[in-house]
């Protein structure tokens, strides 16, 4: 009797001895419950996978701040400064021009020197300055030809600069171009008919590629339809889904 007592006594406590260090190394069972024996290590996982759910809620629901480019404003909309400075240089210019005919050299200046400041200081000095040249050589052309008054011209390096690139300010002037032409057809086919006009054009080109302005031509003021043709290209970019001219 005394022996089984004492034997009994050692198989309790050797196993509850194993049973703790199961428990302490993840292999214990757990023989409580509700509902029979839980298998090695079960009720440590059930643990485990309780303790993950909210963690992943919280990765889920936790608000990460945005990061943006360098050079890039506008909130939500994440529109490039260099687009701003350009849609405001273009503003004021365009309101000047519809005021007293003429692009004053020092809001050109302005504007050039802007956008070289917004070029240093998004570590893209060079293509500001590179997109400055180009629009400066294309303004020369353009009013040596006489396809652009003085002050429009040097609007041009200013646009290029803010932007800090020529493929996009020269989108610009192209679609300005056209918003002048939806603007002066109308006009020109009223009282001359479609031939008139087309005759007329014909000579336009041909004081164009000689070099020198149509006499008697009439002067329209060009920064507003270069203000068009910039928001029309930030249209067109948009639509094609962000497209960056660079």
């Amino acid at each position: 009797m005394l022996s089984r007592f004492f034997s009994g006594n050692g198989k309790e406590e050797m196993c509850l001895e194993q049973g703790t260090r199961g428990l302490l190394e993840g292999r214990g069972r757990v023989f409580q419950g509700g509902g029979g024996a839980h298998p090695p290590g079960g009720r440590l996982r059930a643990d485990s996978a309780a303790l993950h759910v909210p963690q992943a809620r919280f990765q889920v629901l936790r608000a990460e701040p945005v990061q943006r480019p360098a050079g890039e404003v506008g909130g939500g909309w994440g529109m490039p400064a260099g687009e701003v400075l350009a849609a405001l240089f273009l503003a004021l210019a365009a309101a000047w021009d519809l005021r007293v005919r003429r692009v004053p050299n020092w809001l050109n200046l302005a504007g050039v020197l802007a956008g070289l400041a917004l070029g240093l200081s998004t570590g893209r000095p060079l293509a500001a300055l590179a997109a400055a040249a180009g629009c400066f050589l294309v303004g020369f052309l353009f009013w040596r030809w006489g396809v652009l008054g003085g002050g429009d011209a040097k609007a041009l390096p200013a646009l290029g600069a803010c932007l800090g690139s020529l493929p996009a300010a020269l989108l610009a002037l192209a679609l300005g171009y056209w918003c002048l032409a939806l603007y002066l057809l109308p006009r020109a086919l009223r009282g001359k008919g479609l031939k008139g006009w087309w005759e007329e054009e014909k000579t336009a080109l041909f004081f164009f590629l000689a070099g020198a302005g149509m006499p008697g031509k009439e002067k329209v003021p060009f920064a507003p339809f270069l203000l068009a043709g910039f928001l029309a290209s930030e249209v067109v970019k948009a639509w094609l889904g962000g497209l960056r001219l660079s």
